[in-house]
């Protein structure tokens, strides 16, 4: 009878080994596709943050463009005016009365080539001297 209860004892160690080696292997799997799965994500993590800095950075340097065509088209509509041009007036200075537009640091070679001509009639009253450089600033 003894004997009987030794064996059963040992039967039941090894089913609870078995199980205890089958849970340890289930949860071995269970930590690797984690750890796989966490792996992608701080991959992707990363990718989204580059592309968010590229974006970011693109976007400030087309703000800036944006603000230095704004200074340039303000100093040319300036300089129109002052030719005589009376054009369209209602909805074209939208934004030159900002202070961001402030052309005190620009000169001739801040003004892209596309812009040394008039795109809009010529002025009721011509000067001697035709235009043919970027206008100076103006110290007003």
């Amino acid at each position: 009878m003894e004997k009987q209860f030794v064996d059963l004892l040992t039967e039941e160690l090894k089913l609870q080994d078995a199980v205890a080696q089958e849970h340890a292997h289930h949860m071995n799997i269970t930590l690797a596709e984690a750890k796989r799965v966490a792996s992608q994500y701080q991959r992707e993590a990363e990718k989204c943050n580059a592309a968010t800095e590229t974006c970011e950075g693109a976007r400030e340097q087309s703000e800036a463009l944006l603000t230095k065509e704004r200074k340039v088209t303000s100093l040319w509509e300036r300089r129109a005016r002052q030719l005589g041009y009376e054009g369209e007036t209602e909805g074209v200075n939208l934004w030159t009365s900002s202070k961001k537009n402030d052309i005190s640091g620009l000169g001739p070679s801040d003004i892209p080539s596309h812009h040394h001509r008039f795109d809009f009639p010529p002025p009721k009253k011509i000067t001697n001297s035709p235009i043919t450089h970027a206008p100076k600033e103006d110290s007003n």
